[in-house]
């Protein structure tokens, strides 16, 4: 069996506002890297996919684009 991982932003996104009202929480930048990619190397696991507002992901040219593709739609 493979495993994998998909990171979702949950209704509490406005929390982090205003860091999160053009960009989605699983692609907020962290040094090199953003929350996505810091969680999916600590886990272990590869990035299937991300699930967040459909509208802030189209427009995030930082989100990682993991293998599985984003999911929009949160």
């Amino acid at each position: 069996m493979s495993r994998s991982l998909v990171v979702f932003e949950d209704s509490r996104w406005r929390d982090l506002r205003p860091l999160t009202d053009l960009t989605p929480v699983p692609a907020l930048a962290f040094g090199a890297s953003c929350l996505a990619e810091r969680i999916a190397q600590a886990v272990g696991l590869p990035l299937a996919a991300i699930a967040a507002r459909p509208d802030c992901v189209a427009a995030c040219r930082t989100a990682p684009r993991p293998a599985g593709g984003i999911e929009a739609g949160a």
